[in-house]
């Protein structure tokens, strides 16, 4: 609960910092281009707010925007190097969250 508490807060800081929701259309081009089907909790919380960072918990957590993801996993060469995961964020520092 206290993860979700923390969610929550997040998105409501970005959200009000003028991060406005990805669209439908957003969301399924990034979909697209990553030739995967993007999970329904994910498109929701992106609708919300789309990419944004922030202090969570210890760490730091840096979420892309829907339009940079393809991006951003294509840096991380995630397909060779993490195949079947799908990098939606970063610390900041090198280390990407799948």
């Amino acid at each position: 609960m206290a993860t979700l508490s923390m969610v929550d807060e997040w998105i409501a800081a970005n959200a009000s910092a003028g991060s406005p929701g990805a669209t439908d259309e957003e969301l399924d081009a990034a979909a697209a281009d990553l030739d995967i089907r993007l999970p329904s909790d994910y498109r929701a919380m992106m609708r919300r707010v789309n990419g944004g960072e922030t202090e969570f918990g210890d760490s730091w957590i840096r979420l892309w925007r829907a339009g940079d993801l393809a991006e951003h996993n294509g840096g991380y060469q995630v397909r060779e190097f993490a195949p079947g995961f799908t990098y939606f964020g970063s610390n900041g520092g090198g280390e990407a969250y799948a």
